[in-house]
């Protein structure tokens, strides 16, 4: 199947393209102990495929994990309280691992309980369904799309509190601490519980979730091989561009795989990358962001109008700075949940070039001037700071009133500030200038009430002239005719300086309304600065406290910074031990060549391992009774008809019975190791097991007095090559084939992790019953192509029943053709031999067989790679083992000695062929074992034996074997000549 990514969505638990990441080992570590766990991060930053592997990992350790996804229960405003909370529960009580629906029906304990408040009914459901119907072991709900509860028509912060009381009920009910959450959504703790009367989500462990790292991330480049010359550079060049942000190097690692595009020349693998993002994703970006990322991000951004200004402005600040502090607003957590920036070592920066080229100072100002109709303006006033483009009466009163309840950016409220100060020095100084008018209009009134009074008194006189006049009007008739033509003049210069009068005083009255209108207005504007300063003083206050806080984060940086120099200080100490322990190593290890130099190093490595088990007594037997401890049992005895009867006895007719001589390459030896595993740990501890105090005593009885030891990793390494049977508790490759093979024939459909737990010992059984076997658990290792089981049988074929067939002729029981084929004719020979030899005679070649007819241990026979055979990345065999053993004799390994072929292995190899000359293809071909072993390959005859032929056994051929297997070939010590020694000879010698 052709290496795929996956772009968008979750990926499945068998995806190749999953890049492993810190927060996969920290999420899982977290959940194992019991902790309650959240991963809020962006949108399509790997969140939901995180939480899949997670489950997988947890699952195959025997956890029960159920996972709810919240978009599938309903997240529109319609959905009632009620309604929501049975979705909810119907989800966990139908999710399929737990099978919880086959005991209970839903709809019937929902309708008995359903009059309860939802929160008191999701309660009840946790501790007297879920926890009562797994009754053992830890279970883990997993919440995906967490933010959806904050989309509905209620208040969700009684869903979250019941979460908490969960983890704060453990105090109470132990059973709560079988029950964790762990929490996956675009949000914040903070933003969970939204009723600032209920007390805050306050508890559990954020796991950061990072982008990928090169690293990590070397499994993307195995889909790249084929399609460009140099795929790790084209990775290191995706994520140069990307960030490691998970979507788009996924994006782009499915884009090279085009077959329209044009090659990619070596050695210019940046400019290449470079071209295919900008003419595949940044050019007419709307029109190629398919699946939907980009506008997520922009739409995210621009969705709340109160707070854009504010966060186009703090963006902008990083573009031009490149980073900034942080203070947790709420403005930089939009920022961040929106995925276009991240936080890096205390400061926030765009995440990554694609982001800052798509979304860069350009798309800001066009958002901005979208947002503010004043953007122009306000450029002129930030480069001049010149009072003629700031807002002015009616344009500023109406950008004013469209403020309320906005968050600007830093440099608006600088310019609002700024054009509001204009325009109260400006109504001051209409002020001014009112007062002055209204004081010469003062002096008017003043002039004109003296020049009336004045005018009155004039009037007085002449009445009483006229009065006088009249008196004497005889008299003086002629002097009145003369005098009427003045009195008429002078009264009607009296009428039209009353008229004028009156005239001012109109003057006057208007002059006083408007200059009550502008006392009113400078009120209100006085009234409007009070409420500016306010403004002013609070945001003062809001940057001072800023400002303080800012000065602890710079304390706690400075003593961050402090810790960081002492650590790299001793880390660079302990690097520079490193290396040169690392010289002394290599300039030792090169001096230890040849056979001689070799086997002197194996012989003190196992003795040194032997003292190790020696010094360790039964006294902590019982502190690790419950562990996977490995344990062996001594007994002072290698005789072999000793050894025959220990094997009759109850409780180690399975048991593994190793000579410590061949176990530990000690010469002299006279005690017999008998491998025990983990089975009778708990019975070895508490000394009440009837079936070992039966056994311990048949041993006494044989005069042997065993000392139980604990097996050390290293040493259970060396006798895992002669155990023939896996059981719970083993690790390793051989678990890992056996969980495929379990696969392959229906029996086992959990995850393959190496390690043999509770699941594959259910399979194991189930296979074993399938196959009329003794369903005791315990799995016999496979034998070439013999069936699941290892037993040969009437019925098999292959290679291994060909060696079967010619230990019976070495053996006397079977004189026909060694064909391969297990017929009637091969079973009565194997039932002979079993009668012969005292053991089960049931003509099937079991462990017990193999050890009695001197075949070896199963599973090291034809069916793996061989020494002196082409060997490559993923054989696996002591061909592998003896391959290792030369390269680090030579230098060129460091790794374990495990029989694997993988990566450092296959380093090593292309070490050693590029420092000889050869094509480094990685493969060990003839050159390779010839600059090894010094000599063509397959050997020559080994000195001193002669004469031997196929079909040939005694001391002799036991001497050829031995010295095969001290050159390096594997081949197991029998005392016959058979198919595998010949073939390892290559001639009869």
């Amino acid at each position: 199947m052709a290496y795929r990514y996956q772009v968008g969505g979750r990926l499945r638990a068998t995806a190749p393209s999953y890049v492993y990441r810190h927060a996969d080992d920290r999420l899982c570590e977290q959940l194992q102990a019991g902790e309650f766990c959240y991963v809020f991060n962006c949108r399509q930053m790997g969140k939901s495929s995180l939480r899949v592997r997670t489950m997988q990992r947890l699952m195959a350790e025997g956890v029960q994990c159920v996972a709810v996804d919240l978009t599938t229960i309903g997240s529109d405003q319609g959905v009632t309280q009620k309604q929501w909370y049975e979705a909810f529960i119907g989800s966990l009580h139908a999710y399929p691992t737990l099978g919880l629906s086959t005991h209970i029906r839903f709809t019937d304990w929902w309708s008995a309980h359903e009059h309860l408040p939802p929160v008191r009914l999701l309660n009840l459901y946790l501790r007297e369904v879920l926890l009562e119907q797994i009754k053992v072991g830890q279970i883990v709900i997993f919440i995906d799309e967490i933010d959806v509860v904050l989309k509905l028509g209620f208040d969700a912060s009684d869903f979250f509190a019941l979460i908490r009381a969960c983890f704060n009920l453990r105090a109470d009910d132990p059973e709560y601490d079988r029950l964790t959450f762990a929490l996956f959504g675009v949000t914040t703790p903070e933003g969970l519980i939204q009723d600032p009367d209920k007390t805050p989500f306050n508890l559990g462990k954020d796991i950061p979730l990072s982008g990928f790292e090169f690293e990590r991330s070397l499994v993307l480049a195995e889909g790249l091989v084929d399609a460009v010359p140099n795929s790790k550079a084209v990775l290191q060049a995706i994520l140069d561009w990307t960030g490691g942000q998970p979507f788009l190097t996924q994006k782009l690692c499915d884009l090279v795989q085009l077959e329209s595009l044009p090659p990619c020349p070596v050695g210019k693998e940046v400019e290449w990358v470079e071209q295919l993002v900008r003419s595949h994703i940044i050019e007419d970006w709307q029109q190629h962001d398919d699946p939907v990322h980009l506008r997520t991000i922009r739409d995210r951004i621009l969705r709340d109008p109160q707070r854009l200004g504010r966060m186009l402005g703090l963006y902008q600040q990083i573009l031009k700075k490149g980073d900034t502090t942080v203070d947790d607003s709420q403005e930089q957590l939009e920022l961040r949940l929106s995925g276009l920036v991240v936080l890096d070592q205390g400061r926030l920066r765009a995440y990554n070039r694609i982001y800052q080229t798509v979304f860069d100072a350009a798309w800001v100002e066009q958002e901005l001037a979208n947002l503010r109709p004043y953007t122009d303006k306000l450029k002129l006033w930030l480069a001049s700071h010149d009072e003629a483009y700031l807002l002015k009466d009616q344009e500023l009163r109406d950008q004013l009133s469209g403020l309320k309840g906005r968050h600007l950016a830093d440099e608006d409220y600088r310019f609002f500030a700024a054009s509001q100060d204009l325009e109260r020095r400006n109504m001051e100084n209409l002020l001014e200038l009112a007062k002055d008018e209204l004081s010469s209009v003062k002096d008017e009134i003043d002039i004109t009430r003296v020049e009336r009074q004045q005018a009155k008194q004039d009037l007085s006189k002449m009445r009483i002239l006229v009065y006088l006049g009249l008196g004497v009007l005889g008299v003086l008739g002629i002097a009145l005719s003369s005098t009427a033509p003045l009195l008429e003049q002078q009264s009607q210069e009296l009428v039209t300086l009353a008229a004028e009068r009156s005239k001012t005083v109109n003057q006057l009255s208007q002059t006083a309304s408007k200059l009550t209108d502008a006392e009113r207005q400078n009120q209100n504007l006085q009234q409007s600065n009070q409420d500016i300063q306010k403004d002013n003083d609070i945001a003062l206050k809001n940057v001072q406290q800023k400002q303080q806080e800012l000065n602890g984060v710079k304390v706690n940086l400075d003593k961050v910074r402090v810790q960081f120099l002492i650590k790299k200080e001793g880390l660079e100490t302990l690097q520079r031990q490193v290396k040169t322990e690392r010289a002394q190593l290599e300039i030792v290890t090169k001096k230890l060549s040849g056979e001689k130099t070799l086997n002197s190093i194996r012989e003190q490595d196992f003795r040194d391992r032997k003292e190790e088990i020696d010094s360790l007594d039964l006294d902590g037997l019982q502190q690790n009774a419950r562990s996977p401890v490995m344990y062996i049992m001594y007994i002072d005895s290698n005789n072999s008809e000793i050894l025959e009867q220990v094997r009759k006895v109850n409780g180690f007719a399975k048991a593994l019975l190793v000579t410590e001589k061949e176990l530990f390459n000690l010469p002299g030896s006279n005690k017999t190791v008998i491998y025990l595993g983990n089975s009778y740990v708990e019975s070895i501890a508490n000394k009440k097991s009837k079936q070992l105090q039966g056994s311990l005593k048949v041993l006494d009885q044989l005069g042997l007095v065993p000392q139980i030891r604990p097996l050390i990793p290293a040493s259970q390494r060396i006798l895992n090559q002669y155990k023939s049977w896996l059981q719970q508790g083993d690790s390793g490759i051989e678990v890992t084939e056996l969980q495929e093979e379990l696969g392959r024939v229906g029996c086992y459909d959990g995850a393959v992790t190496g390690y043999f737990g509770t699941e594959t010992k259910k399979a194991v059984i189930t296979c074993q019953i399938r196959n009329g076997l003794t369903p005791d658990g315990i799995a016999e290792i496979q034998l070439g192509n013999a069936p699941f089981g290892k037993s040969l049988r009437e019925g098999d074929s292959g290679t291994a029943v060909t060696e079967l067939q010619d230990r019976l002729k070495a053996l006397g029981c079977f004189d026909g053709s060694s064909t391969g084929s297990f017929d009637a004719q091969t079973r009565d020979a194997v039932i002979q031999c079993q009668q012969q030899r005292g053991i089960t005679a049931d003509g099937i070649v079991g462990a017990e067989t193999y050890r009695a007819f001197g075949l070896g241990s199963p599973g090291t026979g034809s069916g793996l790679a061989q020494f002196g055979e082409p060997l490559q990345l993923g054989d696996r065999g002591q061909g592998v083992r003896a391959l290792q053993t030369q390269l680090q004799a030579k230098g060129y390994y460091y790794g374990m000695i495990d029989g694997v072929f993988g990566p450092d292995t296959r380093t090593a190899v292309l070490q050693l062929q590029s420092d000889r000359g050869l094509p480094q293809t990685g493969v060990v071909d003839d050159a390779v074992y010839s600059t090894l072993v010094g000599g063509a390959v397959p050997p020559t005859t080994p000195p001193g034996v002669t004469g031997l032929q196929f079909g040939d056994q005694g001391p002799r051929v036991a001497e050829l074997q031995r010295q095969l297997n001290r050159l390096g070939y594997s081949v197991p010590v029998t005392g016959y000549f058979g198919t595998q020694t010949q073939r390892l000879c290559g001639h009869v010698v």
